[in-house]
């Protein structure tokens, strides 16, 4: 489904200006379990996802077992080797994987994050915004922050990267001066920066209590760049939305390239990639966050032992959050709650899907 949005909004290296979404669902001989999902922000390349999953992945499901889970995530994850495409490849997984995870949570009579091995029922939420407009000025910026204060979230992941490290690091105060002290502020600068940019950007809003910066440096060295820049500044660095394989998690952890890691179960293979990823992170003694996915995320920081937060935006920037799931979301003190219900408690709204349906 794709869903047009109001106005574009703009990150440090990219531009959105509708929401997509896949939805999975996987029937079983049970006519009344039904794993269900919703996966991704496909902007490009939608199509080919569920081309994937039509036409590789469901014949492949026919007659089995879905119990026998690992099996076959992994027969699936082998036939997709071959695939030139493997960021399309992983994403299509990705659903399919999650689907199975609802079916047996249902079959179970379990939560997802039951089934993971749940250490809370609660995460606290954070909204991701901050986006560069024309005509915003930096007292708009504080006004954002207190706007997303009224929607009952805890704080903020702040887009940077788009202007001078000094520029932005001006955003940055302006935005903490309108949250206040106890407004968690995180940075994230979507790959823009070179090392040392990076770097003056962090020194500049040391002073500011900034929970993490969020993949700082350009894509094609990340993993060195961010390791230096991590030996050069005091605030955290988080990165492992890009990576679509546990293994691309191992070679940031071995890498020092990272303090916390949020992997992205919808671009990356599902919850079974994820928790290899997880027990990796574990390991070594990071924490774990998870990059957007609030519906998913909410089981998985509700398995792992240092989450740090679930991740939202605003109502304009993502329709399909607030209003997809029937319940909407439960939003108490600043804590997303797990949902009602197994498997990943999801009742979608059929009408949303039939006039947003592509």
């Amino acid at each position: 489904m794709e869903i047009p949005l109001d106005r574009t909004f703009e990150g440090g290296t990219y531009q959105v200006a509708k929401r997509c979404t896949v939805i999975t669902s996987i029937r079983t001989d049970d006519s009344e379990i039904v794993g269900r999902v919703y996966n991704g922000d496909p902007r490009v390349g939608m199509s080919d996802v569920v081309g994937v999953i039509n036409s590789v992945l469901e014949p492949m499901l026919v007659g089995q077992d879905p119990l026998l889970r690992q099996k076959l995530w992994t027969d699936m994850s082998h036939k997709l080797v071959s695939f030139k495409e493997h960021d399309i490849a992983m994403q299509a997984l990705a659903g399919v994987d999650c689907a199975l995870w609802d079916v047996i949570g249902k079959l179970a009579g379990m939560s997802v994050a039951e089934l993971l091995g749940a250490c809370r029922r609660k995460v606290p939420l954070i909204a991701i915004g901050g986006y560069y407009e024309a005509g915003k000025s930096n007292k708009m910026l504080g006004e954002e922050m207190q706007e997303l204060q009224r929607l009952g979230v805890t704080g903020c992941k702040l887009k940077i990267g788009q202007l001078s490290p000094q520029e932005d690091a001006e955003r940055f105060r302006a935005a903490r001066e309108g949250a206040g002290p106890e407004f968690v502020l995180a940075a994230d600068a979507n790959r823009a920066w070179t090392v040392e940019q990076a770097v003056e950007f962090a020194h500049a809003v040391e002073d500011l209590n900034m929970a993490w910066f969020e993949e700082p440096c350009h894509w094609f060295d990340d993993v060195n760049s961010m390791r230096r820049v991590r030996e050069k500044i005091t605030q955290p660095v988080c990165a492992g939305q890009s990576e679509i394989s546990s293994q691309g998690v191992r070679h940031l952890i071995e890498n020092r390239a990272i303090d916390i890691l949020n992997f992205d179960v919808s671009e990356s293979g599902g919850v079974s990639q994820w928790r290899m990823a997880n027990t990796l992170a574990e390991l070594h003694g990071l924490a774990v966050g998870h990059h957007e996915e609030s519906q998913i995320a909410t089981h998985l920081l509700c398995s792992t032992r240092r989450p740090t937060y679930v991740e939202c935006f605003a109502p304009d920037r993502d329709p399909v959050f607030w209003r997809l799931p029937k319940s909407g979301p439960r939003l108490v003190d600043g804590f997303l709650e797990l949902p009602d219900g197994s498997g990943f408690g999801l009742e979608l709204d059929e009408d949303i899907i039939e006039e947003y349906r592509v």
